[in-house]
Parts: structure tokens; sequence; C-alpha cells
């Protein structure tokens, strides 16, 4: 019995059906992605991630810079995280900007507005060519106390 349940382990995985493993971004050349989107999917990572001019600082400081703390949402006491995903295109724009999570409705909209607004970032790379890659930004409220 011992044998036969060793012998059915082993021959089980070739018993299966193959599955043929999802395409990574590895294996898709950077001018079928730029060709297909937006049909296509923007890249998730990169060789090279998009970047804020100056970096991440300097992101948040230019977010937090131009970002309105809507003042009844203030009062309210609203107080969290909005997430904003976004698309860095191969040009470097900020594209499809959609809260991915929020806190409320006027919250949400002011940071959605602000990263809508943002200038022109230095695009992601794959394999040498600008390509666009998705983002996730956490934009922090919090009233003053």
């Amino acid at each position: 019995m011992k044998k036969l349940l060793i012998a059915l382990l082993c021959f089980l995985p070739a018993l299966l059906p193959a599955q043929n493993a999802p395409e990574t971004p590895a294996e898709t050349s950077a001018s079928d992605v730029q060709s297909e989107w937006p049909q296509g999917e923007p890249f998730a990572a990169v060789e090279e991630m998009p970047q804020f001019p100056g970096g991440e600082k300097a992101m948040y400081e230019w977010l937090y810079a131009h970002l309105n703390y809507p003042e009844s949402a203030r009062e309210r006491g609203v107080a969290g995280n909005v997430w904003i995903r976004l698309v860095v295109s191969e040009t470097g724009k900020v594209k499809n900007a959609k809260v991915a999570r929020g806190i409320d409705p006027e919250c949400d909209a002011e940071a959605l507005r602000t990263v809508r607004s943002m200038p022109d970032w230095i695009p992601g790379r794959q394999n040498g060519q600008k390509v666009p890659v998705y983002y996730t930004l956490r934009i922090v409220f919090m009233p003053s106390r």
C-alpha cells in the first residue's frame, strides 16, 4: 500500500494537464506594449520604474503644496489615506488616475484632482524602451490639531 501511494504521488504531476505559464512583462517586447496601449495592459513592474522629477521626496512636497484639504472634511475630522492608482505613460504623462481606496468623497476627489494636475514624470523603461507603467500613490489627509 505504501509503495502504491509513493508511486501515485510520483506520477500524479504527469497525469495533470500541462498549463502554459502566463506571459510575464519580461517576455513581452516593449514595442508590443507601446503599440497596444491603451488596449493592452501597462506594466506593473519594469527594470526602471517611472520617477517624479527630483524623486519621491520632491513628489510628495509637490503633492502637499498643491493639495487642498476640503474644509468640510476637516471640520468632520475625516482623516486617513487615499490610494490613487495611475499609469505613467511612455511620454511621462499621468493617465487613468483612479481612487483605489478612498476615505471620503470630497477627499477622494481632491486627491484625484491634485494627481491629475501633476507635471510630467520620467517614464519607466523596459528593455531600454519607454513603456507605460502602473503606479500607486498614498495621499494622507490629517486634520491639523
